[in-house]
């Protein structure tokens, strides 16, 4: 690995490390912000989420499946950014049985 991708890696370890000291309501705020900005800067998934939400519900409005997709979108990036930050308390959620 280069130079510059070891430090890139060990700033990107650094600052998940930082974040993952921060409260969960911080962390919270954090996702939704990363949700709502992923949703309006990643125009390709939310092309394909529309196209997905048209084929499965048809009967929906076009208003409802945007609202649908965006409540879904951001929901879903919060629950990686979380598993991201705190994998040990995520892991141990997990029940197997």
């Amino acid at each position: 690995m280069s130079l510059f991708g070891r430090c890139l890696y060990y700033t990107m370890v650094a600052t998940l490390h930082l974040l993952s000291l921060l409260p969960d309501f911080v962390l919270r705020q954090l996702g939704v912000l990363g949700g709502c900005l992923g949703y309006k800067l990643d125009r390709r998934h939310v092309r394909i989420g529309v196209k997905n939400l048209e084929i499965a519900f048809p009967d929906v409005t076009p208003a409802a499946r945007a609202r649908i997709l965006r409540d879904y979108d951001w929901a879903a990036r919060l629950r990686r950014f979380d598993d991201l930050l705190r994998p040990a308390r995520t892991a141990s959620l997990v029940v197997t049985e």
